[in-house]
C-alpha cells in the first residue's frame, strides 16, 4: 500500500549509522492507535459486573456457603516455612484418612488437590482434623424425599428456609505456635561490627570441628608428627 511505499523510500534514502548507534528509522516508533494501543476505560465498569456475577451465583447456591473449604499449608523456603497460610486443595490421602472420596468431597464445598504430596506428619492430621470438624459442622440437605446414608449422613428435620448462607473464609487459620523463641539483644552482640561474619564464622567452625579435635587427640596420643608430608616419587 502507500505506506509501504513510503517506509520503503525512506529507508533507501537514509544512511546507516557508524559504529552501535541507532538506526534513523523514526517513523517506526509512531504508536498506531487502531492496530498497537489498546485502552482499557472499562474497568470500573467490569469491576461492578464481576461484583453482579458474584452476588448473582450467591443467590443460586443458596444456601451453599459462598466460599469453598482450603487446608492449612506451610509457606514455602526456608525464610517463611514458620507461617502457616491457606492452601490450594486437600490431598486425595487426607481425603481418604478422614473418610471422604475424592469426587463426592467436590460436591460438598471441599476444595481438592490431586497433585499435592504429605511431606509432615503434623500438617497432615492438622487438616484431617480440619475435614472432620467440617463433617460434623456440615448440614448436608437430602436431593429427594428420603435421607441417605454415605461419608457425609443427610440432614433431617431442617428446612432450607431456615437456613442462613455462609460468607468469608470458612475455618479461618488460628494462631499456632511454632516453637520459635526469642532473646533480647546484649550490649556483646550490640558491639559486634559485622553479624554476618559472625554466622558464617560460626557455620564454618559448626561444619570443621571434627577435624581439629581428632588432630588435636592424636597428637596428645603421639600417632601424628606435626608439619606437612613432602610430595613427590618415592
Amino acid at each position: 500500500g502507500k505506506e509501504g511505499e513510503e517506509k520503503k523510500k525512506y529507508i533507501q534514502q537514509s544512511k546507516m549509522v557508524k559504529h552501535n548507534n541507532v538506526v534513523p528509522r523514526s517513523e517506526l516508533g509512531k504508536k498506531r492507535w487502531r492496530t498497537r494501543v489498546k485502552c482499557f476505560f472499562n474497568q470500573p465498569a467490569k469491576r461492578a459486573a464481576r461484583k453482579n456475577k458474584r452476588v448473582a451465583l450467591a443467590r443460586t447456591n443458596y444456601p451453599k456457603p459462598t466460599d469453598k473449604l482450603y487446608p492449612v499449608v506451610n509457606c514455602p523456603t526456608f525464610r517463611h516455612n514458620n507461617r502457616v497460610r491457606l492452601g490450594k486443595g486437600f490431598s486425595v490421602a487426607e481425603l481418604n484418612e478422614a473418610g471422604l472420596p475424592v469426587e463426592f468431597a467436590k460436591t460438598i464445598g471441599i476444595a481438592v488437590d490431586a497433585r499435592r504430596r504429605n511431606r509432615s506428619v503434623d500438617a497432615f492430621n492438622r487438616n484431617v482434623a480440619r475435614l472432620n470438624d467440617y463433617k460434623n459442622n456440615l448440614v448436608l440437605f437430602p436431593r429427594g424425599e428420603t435421607a441417605k446414608k454415605g461419608p457425609v449422613a443427610d440432614t433431617t428435620g431442617v428446612k432450607v428456609e431456615d437456613q442462613t448462607q455462609f460468607k468469608g473464609t470458612i475455618q479461618p487459620i488460628e494462631a499456632v505456635d511454632t516453637g520459635i523463641t526469642y532473646e533480647a539483644l546484649t550490649e556483646a552482640d550490640k558491639s559486634r561490627k559485622n553479624a554476618w561474619v559472625l554466622v558464617r564464622n560460626a557455620r564454618k567452625k559448626a561444619r570443621t570441628i571434627g577435624w581439629p579435635v581428632k588432630k588435636r587427640n592424636m597428637e596428645l596420643s603421639g600417632g601424628v608428627k606435626k608439619g606437612k608430608k613432602k610430595k613427590g616419587k618415592k
